[in-house]
């Protein structure tokens, strides 16, 4: 490809849809912000289901193209596409496959996560189609690692860019309403859970931790903000039905606020004490970083994404994965004492700034991609 030194750098971001998930919500931003750094970034989706167009600044660069390569190809030549980054698998796969009918198109690959489960017959795909792609960029040192383990890939074909907070969205603030809009009355702990509903992020445990407290003489309020998955093997509707009857055996039927998906999520983490992330499983947890960037601390499995994303008692804590007595103790630990609690707060917020604000990922991004030139 060769560089026009007079004209912006096109870039295509290719993703299956623009659902309420940690990737759809990076793409979004990079569409919003990269044109600060002199960058056309359009969005190509392989679905209808495109909620977070509302987030779009521009809703003129969002394309529908169904899982058509052909029709992709042709969308990539009309808006003279430098770079195509594609993100999740069938949208990495379906990219490999158009650019094959175009003309001095760089491609770059995605991971987001560090352990997810595919099939024998998608990692068999995946390395047959893959070789356009120049470049992958990893969230996490893990995710860089075990996907190149994964696919047979060089190492050295991997960039790591972890994700971008919007910082001036996510800011620290008072909860006063919300908490009354919800009847959480003043004191009362609120431990937040912003997830979506699928088996990897394992709400159960969350409740099983709070039955654990309940023993020990200690109740609190769980809020739990999140939706099913659109499509795929996580889009279940048996899982929040589940989860339904477990908070019934439990005993928590009064104790536990299901929202679903919520647009006023800075709100909701204010109005929080601590937020929780159970997963069996992380890439760079979004929720995470949000819930510290309005300084609300959290609490989180000490898996590779999750350990990657915080330190240790910098406004988040980590427990012992799939431990809900470990999950109950961190808990109980940081509720029962109010300077402990305060103090991680002012951490939260500071944390993230210096290491996840969302200007530090565009620059990065925008970097890359002129290196394709």
């Amino acid at each position: 490809m060769q560089a026009n030194p007079n004209s912006r750098l096109q870039v295509l971001l290719v993703i299956s849809n623009l659902g309420y998930g940690g990737a759809e919500r990076q793409v979004v931003a990079l569409a919003n912000g990269l044109g600060q750094h002199g960058i056309d970034a359009s969005i190509a989706v392989l679905s209808g289901h495109v909620p977070l167009a509302t987030q779009l600044s521009d809703a003129s660069r969002l394309h529908i193209v169904g899982k058509s390569p052909l029709r992709l190809a042709r969308l990539i030549d009309r808006l003279q596409i430098d770079v195509v980054h594609g993100f999740l698998l069938d949208a990495e796969i379906l990219s490999c496959l158009a650019v094959r009918f175009c003309q001095g198109v760089r491609v770059i690959g995605s991971e987001r996560s560090t352990r997810h489960r595919y099939s024998w017959w998608q990692i068999a795909l995946y390395r047959a189609v893959s070789s356009p792609i120049h470049l992958w960029v990893a969230n996490t040192e893990e995710g860089a690692r075990w996907h190149a383990h994964t696919f047979s890939q060089s190492a050295a074909r991997y960039a790591v860019i972890r994700n971008g907070v919007d910082v001036e969205r996510f800011q620290a603030g008072s909860g006063t309403a919300v908490r009354e809009a919800l009847g959480i009355t003043d004191g009362e702990p609120l431990i937040g859970m912003f997830a979506s509903i699928k088996p990897v992020k394992n709400h159960d445990l969350l409740l099983d931790a709070v039955a654990v407290l309940r023993q020990r003489g200690r109740t609190c309020k769980v809020l739990f903000v999140g939706d099913r998955m659109h499509q795929g093997r996580h889009a279940n509707t048996t899982v929040a039905r589940q989860l339904a009857l477990k908070i019934h055996e439990l005993g928590l039927d009064g104790s536990v606020l299901m929202l679903g998906h919520r647009d006023d999520v800075e709100a909701l983490y204010r109005a929080c004490s601590v937020t929780v992330l159970p997963s069996v499983y992380e890439g760079t947890p979004n929720v995470v970083l949000e819930s510290m960037a309005c300084g609300i601390p959290a609490i989180l499995s000490d898996v590779p994404g999750n350990r990657e994303a915080v330190i240790d008692g910098q406004g988040a804590m980590l427990f012992e994965a799939g431990n809900a007595g470990a999950l109950a103790d961190a808990l109980e630990n940081v509720l029962a004492d109010p300077g402990r609690l305060a103090a991680l707060r002012v951490l939260a917020r500071t944390s993230v700034v210096e290491r996840f604000a969302m200007a530090r990922m565009l620059r990065e991004m925008a970097e890359t991609y002129r290196l394709q030139e």
